[in-house]
């Protein structure tokens, strides 16, 4: 959802309490990937990132129930979630807000993946461009086979000390398949980076 495309004054979106809590999350991401440095540093960084995903994603959703209750001209939910803005319950586009400040949080946690996807492809556009050719990924939350991805990263990390990139935490790699092995410099034949190696290995391409 772009700024100036929502049905909602750009006022009304950036001064959500929960738009302006995920600001100060995003600030805090791009201070700790810029601080990261090893594939140990990364791993953690990105189970963060997913972590603040999956969250937001499940707020977004309980909101559509909401929505959807209301549009059946059925009463909101009382154990779902509130409007947080301080406007009108009873007003439709009250809801509509809250979906709509969460799916604009979800996409700039896109955008945080992007740079990471960028530091581990080692700053090389034509691998960025590669992915970046088909259309976005959906959500992430509930999503069929989730578990299964990330079993996958995981057990990498645990078995064999190696980081997989998550391609659905990012907008660039829409076109790669979801947990392919991705290293920044790395030359076995599985394209994976290992514990202790670095993460970066700074600007090319």
């Amino acid at each position: 959802m772009k700024l100036l495309d929502s049905a909602h004054s750009p006022e009304e979106i950036l001064n959500h309490p929960r738009h302006q809590a995920a600001q100060q999350a995003i600030v805090s991401l791009i201070g700790q990937l810029r601080a990261v440095e090893t594939v140990n540093e990364g791993y953690e960084f990105q189970q963060t990132l997913l972590g603040l995903r999956l969250a937001v994603e499940d707020e977004r959703s309980a909101f559509k129930k909401q929505i959807s209750r209301i549009k059946n001209r059925k009463l909101p939910d009382a154990g779902g979630p509130q409007p947080q803005s301080g406007q009108d319950s009873g007003d439709f586009r009250t809801w509509q807000l809250e979906y709509d400040v969460r799916e604009r949080i979800a996409r700039q946690y896109m955008s945080v993946g992007d740079a990471l996807a960028w530091r581990v492809f080692g700053f090389k556009r034509r691998h960025i461009l590669a992915g970046s050719r088909n259309d976005p990924l959906g959500p992430l939350a509930g999503k069929t086979g989730l578990a299964a991805e990330l079993a996958v990263i995981e057990r990498a990390w645990k078995d064999d000390g190696q980081f997989v990139l998550m391609h659905d935490l990012t907008t660039c790699g829409s076109a790669m398949s979801p947990c392919s092995p991705m290293a920044a410099g790395a030359r076995s034949k599985s394209r994976r980076t290992r514990k202790g190696a670095s993460l970066v290995h700074g600007p090319a391409g």
